[in-house]
C-alpha cells in the first residue's frame, strides 16, 4: 500500500455511548453569587436519611436539573426558600419540565438560621 493510499483512509467513527440512564448525578452548588440556568425534568424529593452517629440529621430536598449551559444531568440541595417559591408559584408539581434561570442573591441571618435569597425566572427551554 502507498503512503497516499494509507493517508487518504477514513479514520475510524468515533464510538458514542447511547445513555440509557443516569445512574449517579453530580452536585450543582448554588451559592451568593451563583447564576444558573436549568430545567427540572422531576420533581423534588427528600435524600435518604443522614446518620451522623447516633443523631438524625433532617435529610436535605433534592431537584434534579438538567444544565442548560452544559446539558449536564445534575442535582440541586434546596433550601426551605427555594422549596416554598417554587411549590408555591406551581403547585402540584408544575415547575416539572420547565426552564428556571435561578440567581443566588445573599446569605441571610445568623448563626444555625441562615439562608440565601434567590431570584428565580420562568425561561424557555431550547428544543
Amino acid at each position: 500500500m502507498s503512503t497516499s493510499a494509507a493517508a487518504a483512509a477514513p479514520a475510524p467513527a468515533k464510538f458514542v455511548p447511547k445513555v440509557l440512564k443516569q445512574v449517579s448525578q453530580n452536585l450543582l452548588k448554588l451559592r451568593a453569587g451563583t447564576v444558573v440556568h436549568v430545567k427540572v425534568p422531576e420533581k423534588m424529593a427528600k435524600a435518604p436519611p443522614i446518620k451522623n452517629g447516633d443523631k438524625k440529621k433532617e435529610p436535605p430536598i433534592l431537584l434534579p436539573v438538567i444544565n442548560l449551559e452544559t446539558s449536564e444531568s445534575q442535582v440541586i440541595i434546596v433550601g426551605a426558600v427555594l422549596v416554598d417559591l417554587l411549590n408555591d408559584t406551581y403547585p402540584k408539581d408544575g415547575y416539572v419540565g420547565r426552564g428556571f434561570t435561578i440567581a443566588v442573591l445573599e446569605k441571610k441571618g445568623s448563626g444555625e438560621r441562615t439562608y440565601n435569597t434567590y431570584n428565580v425566572q420562568e425561561i424557555e427551554v431550547p428544543k
